[in-house]
């Protein structure tokens, strides 16, 4: 799993899994309200953190 933000800043959830060598994608949605105000207080726009 991974969670992010778009080009535009918009913060998005992401479900992969590893197929052999290959990153196979199972599921991209942006976040609902509440997951994105959480993820707004852990991680603030401009932070450098990888998540």
């Amino acid at each position: 799993m991974a969670i992010s933000r778009t080009a535009t800043g918009r913060p998005v959830f992401i479900a992969f899994c590893w197929r052999g060598q290959k990153l196979r994608p199972i599921s991209a949605r942006y976040m609902h309200a509440k997951e994105s105000a959480r993820y707004d207080q852990t991680f603030p726009q401009g932070s450098s953190h990888d998540h």
